[in-house]
């Protein structure tokens, strides 16, 4: 249940997105693979056609600007569960956390 939870509001975080920066997002994290497998921003870059240093800057500005907006969205918003969610925990570089803390 808690995960479920928790993949509902990162989908909300993310349909907050651009289409192509949302299609960014779910190609480099595995976020609409049945098996989830992350994809690197070369594969994402050659699927795009555009260059890799171009998907690197690209997903930045995309992490800045959610971490952004969520820095900047009062607590709870649109959130009928009651829990706060935090963005910055499911996206670290080449990490997507998936609900389970392995550490």
């Amino acid at each position: 249940m808690e995960d479920e939870v928790e993949k509902d509001l990162l989908k909300n975080a993310v349909s907050r997105l651009s289409p192509r920066e949302r299609k960014i997002v779910e190609l480099r994290y595995g976020l609409k693979r049945q098996d989830g497998e992350e994809m690197t921003q070369k594969e994402v870059a050659d699927l795009m056609g555009i260059s890799q240093s171009y998907i690197s800057r690209l997903e930045k500005k995309i992490m800045m600007r959610l971490k952004k907006d969520e820095k900047d969205r009062p607590d709870n918003e649109g959130n009928s569960s009651g829990r706060s969610f935090s963005f910055c925990k499911y996206f670290r570089p080449g990490v997507l956390y998936t609900g389970t803390d392995h550490s």
